[in-house]
Parts: structure tokens; sequence; C-alpha cells
């Protein structure tokens, strides 16, 4: 064979490899990886082609500010509330509990969730060691955290010690990634494109090979009842593998206790109120509806926080969204995704007023 035959057999083949990796993830990969009104991380996990919901995200007519901008506007600007949190507190899932807050009630919320750098934790308490509270005038602080996150509040060390000059610069540089920033929007062959068309592959060999997983990472069942609204998925929970991780022991909870006490007696002194959210994982808040005894115990965090002595307002999300779903409510967390939805997020943010009121 000659040269150039060859080279005419390399370029047709490497235009045949080109040309279906373009289809494959135009038609196949990238709507699942882009998923539905910003929601969808475990469609991409674990490569899951779900319908879209017919409950669509909301917008509202006022917002929360975020810290980052803030900092950056150098405003002078007063609030009432700060959240500090997790992804739940940074909009992942397509709304922010804190805009609902804003509108609603007429709250002037500032947020500043986590960054990859420094947890929620430390983000809480170095905003109360930089004198931000003050600063920015606050009466009120939600602190937030994901269920099977809170765990690692009973023995988390104390954080770096850094200048607030270092905290602002991470601060200012760190928001949540979504998916239309893992990829350009007209972006071609890229490693993201090839990768997530191998991964949807690999996957999907798994889940023909696991009858209760879709990929190593995202873990199915079926639902005694119907609580999604998504086509040929009503009745399917689709939930992350690291909903079992209170499987592995029982965290300390009286030093999680502890901790959040000994902030909330801090912040009394300064005529500041503490309330811990904490928001259940979505399998542990279907936990009764799963159709098959899968032999594991139920996550037993909210109920065991809730009966410790207190100096803070507990708000149990776990609770009232239980009673919401026991009603019959659909959509109170993404089919698709790890993460709660406006639904939900009204829900508790009714029982947050409403003990605020208290």
């Amino acid at each position: 064979m000659n040269s150039k035959i060859f080279s005419l057999i390399l370029l047709a083949t490497t235009g045949i490899i080109a040309l279906t990796t373009i289809f494959f993830w135009h038609f196949v990969t990238k709507p699942i990886f882009y998923g539905y009104d910003s929601h969808g991380d475990l469609s991409r996990l674990g490569s899951v082609a779900i319908n879209p919901p017919l409950t669509h995200n909301i917008t509202y007519k006022k917002h929360h500010t975020e810290l980052r901008d803030y900092l950056a506007t150098k405003s002078s600007a007063k609030f009432s509330v700060l959240t500090v949190g997790d992804s739940y507190s940074d909009g992942i899932g397509g709304a922010y509990y804190q805009d609902y807050l804003a509108d609603k009630y007429d709250m002037s919320i500032i947020n500043s969730a986590g960054t990859k750098r420094y947890n929620s934790w430390y983000q809480l308490l170095y905003l109360v060691q930089f004198g931000y509270l003050d600063e920015l005038g606050i009466d009120t602080i939600i602190f937030e955290i994901g269920e099977r996150g809170l765990p690692q509040l009973a023995t988390v060390p104390p954080p770096p010690n850094i200048s607030r000059e270092e905290y602002e610069k991470d601060r200012m540089a760190y928001r949540e990634p979504t998916a239309q920033d893992m990829v350009p929007p007209y972006a071609l062959l890229t490693t993201t494109m090839g990768s997530a068309n191998i991964n949807f592959l690999k996957n999907r060999h798994y889940a023909q090979n696991h009858e209760y997983a879709a990929s190593e990472k995202v873990f199915k069942e079926k639902l005694s009842a119907p609580f999604f609204t998504n086509a040929g998925a009503e009745d399917i929970i689709y939930f992350y593998y690291e909903d079992y991780l209170y499987l592995n022991g029982r965290p300390n909870y009286v030093a999680i206790n502890d901790k959040l006490n000994d902030l909330s007696n801090k912040l009394a002194k300064k005529g500041i109120r503490f309330v811990f959210l904490p928001i259940p994982d979505k399998s542990d808040l279907y936990y009764p509806y799963f159709a098959r005894d899968r032999g594991i115990a139920e996550n037993d965090l909210f109920d065991a926080i809730g009966h410790l002595p207190k100096q803070y307002i507990f708000i149990d999300s776990k609770k009232v969204l239980r009673e919401a779903a026991a009603k019959g409510e659909k959509d109170l967390f993404w089919a698709d995704d790890t993460h709660w939805s406006f639904k939900a997020q009204q829900i508790v943010g009714e029982e947050i007023v409403k003990a605020l009121k208290k």
C-alpha cells in the first residue's frame, strides 16, 4: 500500500470517527449532559435519558445578593439575612430558596455558599471572624447543609489561618459551575464531548448488568407511588451513591450539635439569630416509598439532631417535605437531579418564616 492510499484511508477513518462522535453527541449525549431548566446532574453522572418533567422552574421578581457581587461592587448596602450553605444554597437545581423569601416576604438577603477551598462551615466562621456581620447589618443567619455532608461537621478541623484579603480573593473567584460552563455551546470535537460519549456507553453497559443502578455512582429504585411528572419515570427514583454514606457508621451527633450551639451562643451576644437548615438526601425523603425491602435502615440524622437540646432554630425540612409527599405533591426533588425543586424550597421557606416569627 503506497503512502497516498494510506493517507486517504487514514483521512476517511478519521472523518468517520469525527462525524460519528459529533452525531452521537448532538443527538444522544448532549441532551443528557445539559439537562432541563438547569438541573440534571444525575442524568449526567449516570448517562440517564429521562424525559423532561411537566413542572418547570420559575423566576422571582425580587432576588437575593451574592457576597461575591457585593465585594466586587464595593457596595455599602445592608442586609438582614445572611445565608451560608452548599449547592442547595447556591441555586443548583435552577432556583434559590433565598429568592422566594426575598420576593414573598421582602427579606434583604445576602448569600455566600462554600467554595472548593473553603467549605460552608469555614465560610460561616470566616464571615464572623472578619467582621462581615456588623458591616452587613445582619440580624439572622441561615446555615444550610445537605444531609450527607453534615456528618463531616463533627470532625472538621478549625479553618486555615488566612487573612480577610485571601478570603475575599477566593470568594470572588468561585461560583458553582453549571452544565453550560463545562463545555462551549458550539463545541465540536472536544475532550468533554468524547468522554461524555464514552461514559454513556460504559454506563449503559453497567446498567444492563446491575438491575438497581444506572451507573457506578447513580442508583435507581421503583417507588410505590408516582412522585415525579417525567413521562416513563413517574415512579422511579434516581439518586446519588453518596446518599448511602450514613451506612458507614453513625456520626457523632452530639459533637455536631455542640458546635452549632457554641456558635449560636456567640451570635446571640451580638443579637443575631442562628437558623440551622439541614436538607434531606433525595433517597431519605422518599425512603418510606421504596417498593422493595432493601434491608437498609433509614438515615436517623434528623431524628437524632431533633431530640438534642438546642440553642439555635432548627428547621426540620425532612418533616415538612415528607408531609407534602404524603399529600401527593410531585417533583419536590427533580427526577434527574440530586437537588430539590422550587416546590420544596417554598415549603421549607414557609417553615423558616414560621420559625422566625416565634
